[in-house]
């Protein structure tokens, strides 16, 4: 037993050391790079990559090079997607997940160099930012057009909450709809289709000044000033001018 807790262990230290090395490694590349070719040199390791390790190498390039030029975040992500589109989503999340701030910009960056991906990196990178689905996904639209039916197919289906509302629309308007517009229209946690506007628009004319009602008897008249208007005077029976 003492045995096979050593072998079981030697196992995980070796697997510590060899992710400790490669992040030692692409750190130590990526460091001596000018900050202009970050991105290039960074690309270029992701696709020298095998191709059974680059999702790995991806994800390790991608957390290295946003941690030495945060502000290059978006460049780094277009140079990946465009010299590896089978990596974009994978680029783009990893990235969203290390700067949400920036997970908009990242989407619309890496949508930009591979829109044939522009489905799977809304996916990935709202499930990385879920707080700004809608921003994510509008963003993505905007940079691949005519892919609102394929993102909100795959929204659905990654996002159970939104399936019965993007149906509901589809049915109601018999083509699918934009994503600004679906979005807008689905509440996210009910997934029921909701107005764009407020029910009531439009409003009746509301009893205000001058037409305040009275309500009781006026007690100000003084009756010794008082009395009857002679016809044809002022405000009279035959004033045909009072309304």
């Amino acid at each position: 037993m003492k045995w096979i807790g050593m072998i079981g262990l030697s196992f995980v230290w070796l697997l510590a050391a060899d992710a400790y090395a490669k992040d030692s490694s692409y750190k130590e590349t990526l460091s001596r790079v000018p900050a202009a070719e970050l991105p290039v040199k960074a690309a270029e390791l992701i696709k020298d990559a095998k191709p059974r390790n680059r999702q790995e190498v991806t994800v390790d390039v991608v957390k290295t090079a946003v941690s030495i030029n945060p502000a290059a975040t978006t460049v780094l992500i277009r140079s990946i997607c465009r010299a590896v589109p089978d990596m974009a989503c994978v680029a783009a999340a990893t990235a969203a997940a290390a700067q949400p701030n920036l997970a908009v910009a990242i989407a619309k960056a890496a949508t930009s160099a591979s829109p044939s991906k522009a489905a799977q990196i809304a996916v990935a990178v709202c499930q990385a930012v879920p707080n700004d689905y809608r921003n994510i996904s509008i963003a993505v639209a905007q940079a691949a057009p005519r892919s609102d039916k394929e993102i909100l197919n795959a929204l659905a289906a990654s996002f159970p909450e939104l399936k019965a509302g993007v149906e509901l629309l589809t049915t109601l308007s018999g083509n699918p709809p934009t994503v600004s517009y679906a979005l807008a229209s689905i509440h996210p946690t009910t997934a029921q289709s909701t107005p764009l506007f407020p029910v009531s628009l439009a409003r009746g004319p509301a009893v205000g000044p001058p037409f305040i009602p009275l309500s009781q008897t006026p007690t100000s008249v003084t009756p010794g000033t008082s009395g009857n208007v002679p016809p044809g005077a002022r405000g009279g029976p035959t004033d045909y001018a009072q309304p």
